[in-house]
């Protein structure tokens, strides 16, 4: 069989392995014109956000997030490690609805987050916690992270409008983690 172009061919491969393979591993994601493909942590971040939110694709995420935490990891952008570490563990609540091999992340998370004081990364953490705390039935623990959630996008909110950094990607990342807040308040019904 002979190809006319390089673009007959790319769009073959295209056609032939969407979906499954290499593609699937992050190296591709889903596409000649999209932004997989990259060594870029934060771009992968972005492909496993879509996977994981936008298609309810967590294997895939999964697997575009072991490559952003070794890239991550590889370029020291502890922003884009503790950001995947989160997302991670949330990979293991939402799948497997397994909460010890979420903390394993978690807690990885936590170490950069404090030292590095991330605090819309912070709000994310707790919102995991609380997920799983509440998936081994410690609902006292969750409504205590839940909690804490609270104080700290309160702390942000108020920082933010002072003009004090409080998130590295500013309003969106806040309304970002009060979305996420709000969804995890009326799933637990603390008091």
């Amino acid at each position: 069989m002979k190809f006319r172009s390089i673009i007959q061919l790319s769009i073959l491969l295209l056609l032939t392995a969407s979906g499954c393979g290499s593609l699937e591993s992050g190296v591709i994601d889903t596409g000649f014109f999209n932004t997989g493909g990259t060594d870029d942590p934060r771009r992968l971040i972005g492909v496993a956000y879509n996977r994981m939110y936008k298609s309810n694709r967590i294997i895939g995420a999964r697997n575009v997030l072991k490559r952003a935490i070794e890239r991550s990891q590889k370029e020291n952008d502890l922003y884009a490690l503790a950001v995947s570490y989160n997302m991670m563990g949330y990979t293991y609540i939402q799948k497997e609805k397994d909460p010890n091999e979420a903390k394993k992340y978690y807690d990885k998370a936590i170490e950069l987050i404090e030292h590095n004081e991330f605090d819309c990364e912070l709000i994310h953490y707790y919102i995991g916690m609380a997920l799983s705390e509440e998936l081994l039935g410690i609902k006292d623990n969750s409504c205590s992270y839940e909690k804490k959630a609270q104080k700290t996008l309160t702390r942000i909110k108020y920082n933010f409008q002072n003009d004090v950094d409080g998130c590295e990607f500013g309003q969106k990342e806040i309304y970002i983690a009060e979305k996420r807040l709000s969804e995890l308040s009326k799933h637990l019904s603390c008091k």
